[in-house]
């Protein structure tokens, strides 16, 4: 093949892109953390990115005093995430991957099930199911419990239906529900 060819470039361009992916999952693989000085070297900026399936999602910030002791200032985890407990409970001052590891677990956990939420697609149908999923544990993106509320009697029993939902993600469960004839 001809250096200058169209096709050449596009093989470049390829590689690239599998070079770029790779370390964007490396990345991933290692915590997903950026660390940036802040203020002259006086506070310090995490950023958490998240990722579910491949795809990155949502990155989360944190801004810290680094003197006269490592203090967070500033952040934008969303409130239902127990920061200030997590924050109790790490050894921040000697080791802030004690902080950064759960909260990222969590963060991971939440984007993954907002992402499954997203990928959701049901059409409206007259007998209609309510489907509960507890996550009793936040920093799972599985459910840790499901209900069902109808008006057939057999469905709530049904634990096919529960397994698949427990152990796959949510849109996977439905489309698996939906090719085995179970719901339309």
């Amino acid at each position: 093949m001809e250096e200058d060819s169209e096709n050449s470039d596009v093989l470049r361009l390829m590689a690239r892109h599998i070079q770029l992916k790779d370390l964007l999952n490396a990345h991933q693989t290692i915590g997903g953390f950026d660390f940036t000085k802040t203020r002259q070297g006086k506070g310090l900026c995490v950023s958490i990115a998240t990722a579910f399936e491949g795809v990155y999602l949502e990155t989360f910030n944190l801004e810290f005093d680094v003197k006269p002791a490592l203090r967070l200032v500033r952040h934008d985890v969303p409130p239902f995430i127990p920061l200030t407990l997590l924050i109790e409970q790490s050894r921040i001052q000697t080791d802030i991957w004690t902080l950064l590891d759960p909260l990222s677990r969590q963060l991971n956990a939440f984007t993954a099930r907002k992402r499954q939420l997203q990928l959701l697609k049901l059409p409206v149908e007259k007998n209609v199911v309510l489907c509960s999923l507890d996550y009793c544990d936040t920093s799972r993106s599985l459910p840790t419990r499901v209900s069902f509320q109808c008006d057939d009697k057999d469905l709530p029993d049904s634990p096919e239906w529960k397994k698949t939902l427990l152990e796959t993600p949510l849109h996977k469960a439905l489309c698996t529900m939906r090719n085995m004839g179970n719901i339309l």
